[in-house]
């Protein structure tokens, strides 16, 4: 769970603030702060009440190669429209495009509206924008989760198919602070939104100590004003990459007291986080349900979210406005009780075969 984001404090104009990094090792930092390719399971996506092994649940409040099966589509898909407004309906028109082929676990009655797999050797701009240092030009240290790192744009590179965010060990300085990792964040603010939908990613995660993978949406606005958390966060996936087959996916609102309410649900896969998964979320006015490989561990129900919180009328407030996709890899921090990688790490990586947004 990303706690602690003041989406509402970052502002487009911040993105010119970077690290500066001098390259070669250096000494562990200190601070407190936040493969081979299996076979991958092809089966209908299904509510896994009985199916996988939901690892533990939990409700809160608080102030190589790829397989060929994979293939790239090869149509092209249709942009999703930014917006700030809450939609009354699907915010993407309908459109033609569609996949040659899918991960096998879309839900039926679905189509493909937008997605990036990726092709070529940059990233590309009129999706995702880098965000940079670490958190203070954004009013958030640490990125308000205490972790570890510094955000560049160099760490995340694109070759073979494949988004690479790679961790690495070395000394960086942004705002006056001095870190002795880097790493990258990139999100589609202000470029590629949605509302409802099922989104979903293909990735290889590294299986080391003090990694924090995240495949995660933020909205673009606030509601009513309040910021984080009463403005929403889904995350899709997280990982603490020293449990090295355990994923997990939350819902973050408010109570009346605008303090996190958040509900939560970590999976065991079938095989390690170093291997391909498909982690996805559908989303509708009504539910978000997360998955992994096709099957459901987490299902958050609008009464669940609402949680009696007078701010959302009965919802679905504050899920049915625009929200963007944000990936990264971050060092440390809150969400493994500040777990830091070894004294020998020196690299690790995050690997992102494509994203997909699907509408009904």
């Amino acid at each position: 769970m990303k706690k602690m984001i003041p989406f509402a404090l970052i502002s487009l104009a911040s993105l010119l603030s970077s690290c500066t990094v001098s390259f070669g090792l250096s000494s562990k930092n200190t601070s407190s702060s936040k493969g081979d390719v299996s076979s991958e399971d092809k089966s209908s996506y299904v509510d896994s009440s009985s199916e996988g092994t939901p690892a533990s649940s939990e409700t809160s409040s608080s102030s190589s190669s790829k397989p060929v099966s994979s293939s790239k589509p090869t149509s092209s898909t249709t942009p999703l429209p930014s917006s700030s407004s809450a939609p009354t309906s699907s915010p993407i028109a309908a459109s033609s495009s569609s996949s040659s082929s899918t991960s096998g676990y879309v839900p039926s009655g679905y189509s493909l509206k937008w997605s990036d797999e990726f092709e070529g050797s940059s990233l590309n701009s009129s999706y995702w924008t880098a965000q940079l240092g670490d958190g203070t030009d954004y009013g958030i240290t640490g990125w308000g989760n205490s972790e570890a790192e510094c955000y560049t744009a160099n760490n995340a590179t694109v070759g073979s198919g494949e988004l690479k965010i790679t961790a690495k060990k070395e000394t960086a300085s942004a705002s006056g602070h001095s870190y002795n990792y880097t790493s990258s964040r990139l999100r589609t603010a202000g470029k590629i939104t949605t509302t409802y939908g099922y989104v979903e990613a293909r990735i290889k995660l590294p299986a080391i100590q003090g990694m924090w993978p995240a495949f995660w949406m933020l909205p673009e606005g606030t509601y009513q004003s309040k910021g984080w958390p009463t403005s929403g966060e889904l995350d899709i996936m997280e990982n603490k990459g020293r449990e090295p087959n355990i994923v997990g996916g939350t819902t973050h609102s408010a109570n009346d007291s605008y303090a996190d309410v958040y509900h939560t649900e970590s999976y065991t896969l079938s095989s390690s986080i170093e291997n391909w998964h498909v982690y996805a979320m559908e989303w509708t006015s009504e539910a978000v349900k997360f998955s992994a490989d096709g099957h459901v561990y987490n299902t958050v129900t609008r009464s669940t979210w609402v949680n009696g919180c007078s701010l959302y009328n009965g919802g679905p407030a504050p899920f049915n406005a625009p929200f963007h996709i944000i990936l990264n890899l971050a060092v440390g921090g809150q969400y493994d009780g500040y777990q830091m990688p070894p004294d020998n790490f020196v690299s690790a990586a995050m690997e992102v075969d494509y994203v997909r947004i699907y509408q009904q």
